[in-house]
């Protein structure tokens, strides 16, 4: 009974899992500046074209933290391995995608003479693919893991683990669907709005992070996203109340989305 209601209230949007802890340094109507602290995350990384299906990131992260791909922690001298264990869900899921970059035409220097025939040659047309993307899915591990080494090792290939310096980034919420259109949307309003206020943002593209706080069978409407961009000029930001968020919030509702 209590699955059954717990299943219930992510469809209606809950996000009883713990979170990465940060600091509100500003916070205005449709956006607030975050500033997080250190996090370690495990990542898988793929390529395809843009829209391809994020299964190919999120299943051997799935797979990791429930503990049937990895070998557990290094056994104590003298010990014994350790059983594999399985890792708590946190919140959200992050990802990234770099547009890969497309080689250069090369120049030819003119020469002469131009030749010509009376054949004529059947136009050949060249078939425009879509452009090919860098992705990455990121878990954020909980917090009791405070460095790599004591995190279980997996055994399945493709999963890298690093640790997240602190950064400040200007978030926008949003609900509904996390699609590319969707995160491009958000992403230019967010860079029009801080422009305004005099936050300065990474105008790398590439450097876009998008963040997912529920499951997909999550009523759209209900669901939280979140687009986050870097900020580049912390120490001029606007003075006010900094608000501190725990990074083991339960059962926490998301908010509006911003209109």
């Amino acid at each position: 009974m209590a699955s059954l209601l717990e299943s219930a209230k992510l469809v209606f949007g809950a996000c009883p899992y713990e979170k990465p802890a940060y600091k509100v340094l500003l916070k205005k109507a449709q956006y607030e500046v975050r500033q997080y602290s250190k996090y370690i995350v495990v990542t898988s990384k793929w390529s395809g074209d843009e829209g391809s299906a994020g299964s190919k990131g999120f299943f051997p992260l799935f797979r990791y933290i429930l503990g049937g791909k990895n070998e557990g922690k290094p056994a104590a001298e003298g010990g014994q391995q350790q059983q594999a264990e399985s890792i708590a869900m946190t919140a959200p899921v992050i990802m990234t995608e770099k547009k890969k970059q497309e080689p250069q035409p090369e120049t030819i220097a003119m020469t002469a003479p131009v030749l010509m025939t009376g054949r004529q040659e059947t136009p050949t047309t060249t078939e425009t693919k879509p452009a090919a993307t860098e992705k990455t899915m990121s878990f954020i591990l909980p917090s009791k893991y405070q460095s790599i080494s004591e995190l279980p090792k997996p055994t399945e290939s493709g999963l890298e683990f690093s640790e997240v310096a602190p950064q400040t980034y200007a978030v926008m919420t949003f609900s509904w669907l996390l699609t590319p259109k969707a995160v491009s949307t958000h992403a230019a309003a967010l860079r029009e709005l801080c422009a305004a206020d005099g936050v300065e943002l990474d105008p790398d593209e590439n450097n876009i992070i998008t963040a997912g706080y529920n499951p997909p069978f999550t009523l759209p409407f209900l669901r939280r996203n979140e687009v986050w961009i870097r900020v580049t000029n912390t120490d001029a930001l606007p003075k006010q109340e900094e608000h501190q968020e725990g990074s083991t919030q339960q059962g926490e509702q998301p908010p509006q989305p911003a209109s």
